[in-house]
């Protein structure tokens, strides 16, 4: 009984260390874009998940994370959320600081509120999603 105990803690021992060596090779992205300034974003009205009025001026006083895509989308719109999801639950571990996440769905015509509530309900709670016609939708688009 007594080698049963000490194997287990053997195997606990270099399980803990095998993942806290995995968790610290995580590589940086090997593409990112970093603007020298922040990008002052076109004012514009969207209507968010729960049918509200969104305007830009609500991303002031922090960081966000604006993502374009659709309900429908197949792979890169699921799997983005997801990482984002990620990145938030390893945030809270640390203790720090929550940027917003907005949803900005470019498929206004399939994609309702209830339908980008739904969706991103499996991702995170916190994350916002919005949409509006193509006009409104187009400044923001070609910034």
């Amino acid at each position: 009984m007594l080698r049963i105990l000490v194997v287990a803690l053997v195997l606990l021992a270099a399980a803990t260390v095998w993942l806290s060596n995995v968790r610290q090779m995580k590589r940086p992205p090997d593409v990112a874009t970093v603007l020298p300034e922040p990008l002052a974003l076109p004012l514009v009205q969207l209507t968010d998940q729960h049918g509200n009025d969104f305007t830009t001026p609500e991303l002031e006083g922090g960081y966000t994370f604006l993502f374009f895509g659709f309900t429908n989308c197949p792979d890169i719109c699921p799997l983005t959320l997801q990482t984002l999801a990620n990145i938030e639950s390893d945030l809270i571990e640390r203790g720090a600081d929550l940027p917003g996440v907005v949803f900005i769905s470019v498929d206004s015509e399939r994609d309702t509120p209830d339908r980008i509530q739904r969706y991103l309900s499996n991702f995170s709670s916190a994350f916002n999603g919005v949409t509006g016609p193509p006009e409104e939708l187009q400044p923001l688009l070609s910034t």
